[in-house]
């Protein structure tokens, strides 16, 4: 079926807008446009040139895209697509919103339509969570990659449970309904919030609480960048997670946001309780005393085994040594206090009012 006969079938008078923020994005922006211009649906594309210092406006003028440049914005990528949408939210059905590190799938947007279509109360649509192979023969690199495969995974196994309220439309590549990113912008004054740092997770916040539905497609499909060391894998989960608390603290308890404190709540509770079980088999070992071990215990390993290999079929192409990684427990546990770690500093930094790190 050619572009033009899809488009007929989906709604010939729907207008589509693509918006790609970019700041500095040179190395990455071809490959973004030609995901987007290979679509079987048709749409405008923006790039949004964001106090860059380097060649991306030239390479997007020269791909032919239409530009916009950003004026005196201090608020990174929020700021940005606020500019854009306050001049162009009106002109346009959709709004796809894709980073420009991200490549899509040439149907993502038909099988966005297709979603949308479903459900006149869904405001906003994302992909499925994919990464990008890795160019890398550096086994930490490698190491890193696999871990955050396996927890895309399980992020898009979660959206899949909670479809029509997902925890986040992920900025990656999400489509928006224009009317729903109107309302939104006539209650709050905008459409991001410029001084949170997770505008993704803020903006998901507002629809639902203006009782939109939103949820996440298998058949969108995009590829992100991911970082593949310590440093880099740091500095964006505690983004991610001071931003998310930062959002709880604005919006207050209300029925959409009560479930996302007791999760908090949950979350404390079973980070106390690791360092109890950490104590505790430290001192026993310490003291040369036998680990009395309740063969619940065992049976509760199994069960959380098994639903980790389950939600790996959510990862493309899943590798070996990714099941492996699975089976052994003990490295993706350690991910996972890693994980810990970075969200109770996220915690301290929120609690202090410590300057936002982009």
């Amino acid at each position: 079926m050619d572009k033009k006969r899809i488009c007929m079938w989906l709604g010939k008078n729907m207008k589509i807008l693509t918006i790609v923020p970019a700041h500095n994005e040179e190395p990455t922006l071809d490959s973004c446009i030609n995901g987007i211009r290979n679509q079987t649906i048709e749409t405008d594309i923006l790039v949004v040139c964001d106090n860059c210092t380097d060649k991306t406006e030239q390479l997007a003028q020269s791909l032919e895209v239409n530009t916009l440049k950003t004026i005196n914005n201090v608020h990174k990528k929020s700021g940005a697509l606020n500019q854009a949408l306050d001049k162009y939210l009106l002109d346009y059905d959709l709004i796809l919103v894709q980073d420009a590190d991200t490549i899509i799938d040439h149907r993502l947007l038909e099988n966005a339509v297709k979603e949308i279509n479903k459900d006149k109360k869904l405001g906003a649509v994302c992909s499925k969570a994919g990464i990008k192979d890795i160019m890398s023969s550096k086994w930490s690199e490698l190491l890193w990659w696999h871990l955050q495969r396996i927890e895309y995974a399980t992020f898009d196994s979660s959206r899949i449970e909670t479809a029509g309220s997902i925890k986040v439309v992920h900025g990656m590549a999400a489509v928006y309904r224009t009317a729903a990113l109107q309302q939104v912008k006539n209650k709050w004054g905008r459409i991001y919030d410029e001084n949170n740092i997770t505008e993704d997770y803020e903006l998901t916040i507002c629809l639902k609480e203006l009782g939109w539905k939103t949820t996440a497609c298998m058949d969108m499909r995009a590829w992100t960048e991911v970082p593949v060391t310590l440093k880099e894998l740091w500095k964006q989960r505690v983004r991610w997670f001071r931003g998310g608390i930062d959002v709880l603290r604005t919006h207050g308890i209300n029925k959409i946001t009560i479930t996302e404190y007791l999760q908090h709540i949950l979350f404390i509770i079973l980070t106390v309780l690791n360092v109890l079980i950490i104590y505790y088999l430290s001192v026993v070992l310490i003291s040369g005393g036998q680990l009395g071990i309740h063969p619940l215990f065992y049976l509760v390993v199994a069960i959380v085994t098994l639903d980790g290999l389950y939600r790996l079929r959510y990862a493309e192409n899943v590798k070996t040594i990714e099941i492996v990684i699975r089976l052994a427990i003990l490295p993706f546990s350690i991910y996972m206090m890693l994980y810990q770690a970075q969200q109770l500093w996220a915690y301290w930094l929120s609690i202090t009012n410590a300057k936002n790190e982009w």
